[in-house]
């Protein structure tokens, strides 16, 4: 098991505390489905909010397994991604994503099955 996997097993509660609440995202983001995990090699994209072709830019460029983790800035206006970009890391292998803005498509996404929180 790699170590990005036994993190899957912990609560993010107990990593959090293990990191002194270093590192944490905002405690509104939130698994489009409650049994969504995901960890792995964080790649960070910065973005204004509502942009997305960079969103498409970072899927080229992370790594299969990497974690997605989207700075939107809160946005809540436009969305940042849709069934057809979460497809799209889905196909590269991405581990999941993260996104600090609005994510729409998502009854698709879920039938994805691929991990966003949003």
């Amino acid at each position: 098991m790699s170590t990005w996997e036994s993190f899957k097993e912990l609560p993010t509660t107990a990593i959090s505390d293990g990191l002194s609440g270093l590192n944490h995202m905002s405690q509104g983001i939130f698994p489009l489905t409650a049994s969504w995990h995901t960890a792995g090699r964080a790649f960070t994209v910065s973005i204004p909010g509502g942009e997305n072709v960079s969103v498409l830019e970072a899927i080229g460029a992370a790594s299969p397994g990497d974690v997605l983790v989207i700075d939107g800035k809160g946005e809540r206006n436009a969305a940042i991604a849709g069934d057809f970009i979460i497809g799209l890391a889905k196909t590269k292998k991405l581990g999941g994503i993260v996104v600090n803005g609005v994510i729409r498509d998502l009854s698709d996404i879920q039938a994805l099955n691929f991990p966003v929180f949003c």
